[in-house]
Formats: C-alpha cells, structure tokens, sequence
C-alpha cells in the first residue's frame, strides 16, 4: 500500500488538495514547498502536521479525514475528464507563465475550453455590476476593438461590465472568464448563454475552485488576482467609490501592470472610482488605440470602423448616423439636430436599425449599435 502511495504523482496531489475544503492557494503552495513528495500527505499524521506549523487545525482535520476518501477524489478526478474540464497546475508546462509570477498563484486551475494564449497580449475589463447604460457601452465597444485587434479579453463574467466586455469580445476574438465558484456553475445564471459560447470558440472559462463550490462572496476578491495576473494591462470601465474592481486594480498595481480607467462625469457616481484612479495616476482610456499603442500592437492601418460603415450609406442616412452616439438620444433631439421632419426621420432610423447600425434603446430613444 505504501508503495502505491509514492506512486502518484505531485499533479495528482495538487488536486487532492484543491478539492480540499478550507485549503487556498497559500496553504496549498507551501505544504508543496515543504513535504516530498507530496503523496507523503496520504499517510502522514497529525502530529507531524502540527510540528510543520502550515495548516490551521481545522485544515489538518479536514486532511485526515479526506486521506480515507482517496477513492472518492479519484472518482472526482475521473469526473474532469469525462466533463472535459482539465486540471492545470504549475508543474505542467500548460500553465500560464504570467501567473507564476504573481504572489500565491494558483495551485491548480480547472479550465474549461482553453487557457488565454502565451503569444497573444491581453486585457482584463472590469467594471460595475450594476453600470450604466454609458459603461455597459463602453465595455461592448473597447473589448470588441480589441478583440478584432487580436487581443484577449479577460474578466469575471458578472453582471454588467464583465457580461458586456465577453459580449463584445466574443464575435471578434478571444474571452477568458474567471469564476469564484465551481466551473460547473454558470453565475450569475443570466450569463448562460456567453459562459458556453466562451468555452466552444476558442476562450475558456477558469476556476481555482472544485466543481460544486457555491458563489460566495468571499471567493471573488481572492479570484481577481487571476484576473489581473493572466493580462498585461487592466482597463476599468465604471466604478463606485469603493469598488470590488478597485481590489483588482490593487492587484495589478502589485504584479507591476498598467492600469487604465475610463473617464466619467465629475457628478455620476459609477465613475467616482475611475476619476480617482485616474487622479491617483492611472492612464486615461480616452480610446482603445491608447490602450494597443501601450501593449506595442503594430497595426498597418488605422481602425476605421465608423468612416467605412458611413461609406455604405446614403446621404441623408449618414446625417442621422453621424449625430448619434453610443449614449441614447431622444427622438426630438435628433430631428433638431438634423433638421428633418418625424415621418422621414423615422423611416431613416428604422432602415438603420434593419441594417443593424443603430439600436432603439427605448420609446423615442435611440443609439448607435456596437
């Protein structure tokens, strides 16, 4: 029995442990720094436990007693592979190099679909659960940028900036999400669709959390130094004072990368937490461009996204398209500024809305489309 136990592998261990209650990347990091190998954690007691001075009691209960369930975590194991979700941890060479840099990177990441690629530039967005009309645009539009520029896109898959960014991401090239909970959970349960759509096309969602763990909310502080720690700049769209996307620009200011905020009016609270960034000397993303030129992305061309789009239209129907925004405007105020009459403004928006440049966002209040 002894000898079947030193068989197995330290990757195999690092499983074990993750699927360990109670057990983080710290604890997890220096029992693997300490004990050789680690299969000796199969057998070893509590005595010895104590005398290393790593683990909390409750830690080490939680160990003896997961040492008699060694069957049932194999089962776990068999599981991942029958789910097609892989195990990654740092001995293997899959694992992504920006995260062996940060402080206590993860010991194990399950991985659904792919891991952001080494050779590709990425950009975490980030940003309030509950932004405005204004942010979730923004969001939409720079991740999508970007993401025809060949960058990828990282960030939590929440509710607001975090869904919208993946949205605008996903058409155009990569998006990575970074749960805190199992892989298994598709949280908040509204982003279904973009958490399947994101593990078939290439991008991958991400966990350091075994399959079942609920979305508490102590978990998403620990997991957003997954998400600064996998992209080379972090780009916050619209945050509160105090912001949980505030903890992951603190993590990026730590693992040395460059941090840009989107700028907001003085008054609106959604952007008291972007102004202050940018006053306490965050870079202004006053467009993507900004942000590609900082990551030394060569392109041969200007992006001339809107330009060659008005190429396509008619006269009049350029006019209308040119006035508007990504901010909605009232009907009135369009035709104000336009000076045209409701009856041919109408029809003009409504063929722009078929040709899918512009968006009704509500009654008499329309948009540009991303």
């Amino acid at each position: 029995k002894a000898m079947q136990v030193l068989e197995i592998s330290d990757q195999m261990m690092l499983f074990f442990l993750s699927e360990i209650p109670g057990f983080g990347a710290a604890s997890i990091q220096r029992l693997y720094e300490k004990i050789k190998p680690l299969s000796r954690l199969l057998h070893i007691e509590e005595k010895e436990l104590l005398e290393f001075e790593i683990l909390r009691r409750d830690q080490i209960h939680a160990l003896l007693l997961e040492q008699k369930n060694w069957l049932e975590i194999e089962e776990r194991y068999q599981e991942l592979i029958e789910r097609k979700i892989a195990f990654v941890t740092p001995l293997e060479a899959s694992y992504p190099d920006k995260l062996r840099q940060i402080h206590h990177p993860p010991m194990g990441l399950y991985v659904r679909g792919q891991l952001p690629k080494e050779e590709k530039k990425s950009v975490a967005i980030v940003g309030s659960r509950d932004a405005s009309e204004y942010g979730i645009s923004m969001a939409r539009e720079y991740a999508k940028v970007l993401a025809e520029n060949g960058v990828q896109i990282i960030s939590g898959l929440a509710h607001g900036v975090d869904a919208a960014a993946h949205a605008g991401a996903i058409r155009f090239g990569l998006s990575f999400g970074v749960l805190g909970c199992g892989i298994n959970i598709a949280y908040p349960k509204e982003n279904y669709t973009l958490y399947e759509k994101m593990a078939k096309d290439g991008g991958g969602i991400i966990s350091e959390y075994p399959l079942g763990t609920s979305p508490l909310g102590k978990n998403f502080p620990v997991r957003n130094r997954i998400i600064s720690g996998l992209s080379d700049i972090v780009l916050v769209i619209e945050a509160r004072e105090r912001s949980g996307s505030l903890i992951t620009v603190e993590h990026a200011l730590e693992q040395g990368k460059e941090v840009f905020a989107l700028p907001g009016r003085v008054s609106d609270p959604m952007s008291k937490g972007c102004n202050a960034l940018i006053f306490q000397g965050a870079s202004i993303a006053t467009s993507p461009e900004v942000m590609m030129e900082s990551l030394g992305i060569l392109r041969d061309k200007k992006l001339q996204v809107q330009d060659n789009l008005q190429d396509l239209l008619a006269t009049n129907e350029k006019r209308v398209y040119s006035c508007l925004d990504l901010q909605s405007k009232f009907l009135e105020d369009i035709a104000t500024e336009v000076n045209m009459d409701f009856g041919e403004l109408t029809a003009i928006l409504l063929e722009l809305e078929l040709k899918g440049l512009v968006r009704q966002v509500s009654s008499h209040y329309y948009a540009k489309n991303n």
